[in-house]
């Protein structure tokens, strides 16, 4: 189930960084939306000024990756 309202509440309400750090990796959101096949949450995130589509995860890989 996506959750593209509370994703925008979070970021433009409560200020959430895109970039996410748990456990010494680095993601974005993007890699997250992208594994997850949410597409709203994924179309709502590069639409963010911010947002880095190129950003590369712990692995190396770019959102893209998870997304094919």
């Amino acid at each position: 189930k996506e959750h593209l309202e509370i994703v925008k509440h979070l970021i433009e309400s409560v200020g959430c960084d895109i970039i996410v750090r748990e456990d010494g990796t680095v993601s974005t959101l993007l890699h997250k939306a992208c594994y997850n096949g949410s597409l709203s949450i994924v179309e709502y995130l590069i639409s963010k000024p911010q947002c880095d589509i190129e950003a590369k995860d712990n692995k190396g890989n770019q959102p893209l990756h998870y997304a094919a």
